[in-house]
């Protein structure tokens, strides 16, 4: 992402269309999440709540 400044304020950013890997570790901020935050949260979901997610997909299959 690319910072958008108008008279030298930042006032958004943006992404360009086409997305590359680049090799580089996420950076993820602690701040508001403590010490739940992680770069990969799809495996911490699971851990935590792994049963009601397969119950949720179940169910919604179920409906289709």
């Amino acid at each position: 992402n690319y910072p958008i400044y108008e008279n030298g304020v930042l006032t958004g950013f943006y992404s360009p269309p086409t997305k590359h890997p680049t090799g580089k570790k996420l950076d993820y901020s602690k701040d508001e999440h403590a010490p739940l935050a992680t770069s990969h949260w799809e495996e911490a979901m699971m851990v935590s709540k792994g049963d009601e997610l397969c119950k949720d997909i179940t169910d919604y299959l179920r409906r289709k």
